[in-house]
């Protein structure tokens, strides 16, 4: 598996085989995968990746502060 960043076009590219891609298959807003031939997911693209993985990973960061500021309670 490799990972990449495009920071000139903020996608991140997670290639997990080395592979050809023939098709691209949607999977949300700005979310694709490239599959091969037998319809295996080869690489996923997340475009405007900062603002995507970063909404994201603020939630995950604000639910864990707020079950570790209950459980002082």
């Amino acid at each position: 598996m490799t990972v990449y960043y495009d920071d000139e076009n903020d996608i991140l590219v997670i290639k997990l085989k080395e592979e050809k891609a023939v098709d691209t298959i949607e999977l949300g807003e700005d979310v694709f995968a490239l599959v091969n031939e037998k319809g295996e997911i080869v690489e996923l693209e997340i475009w405007r990746a900062k603002e995507l993985i970063g909404s994201v990973m603020a939630e995950k960061i604000a639910e864990k502060v707020m079950n570790i500021m209950g459980a002082k309670k």
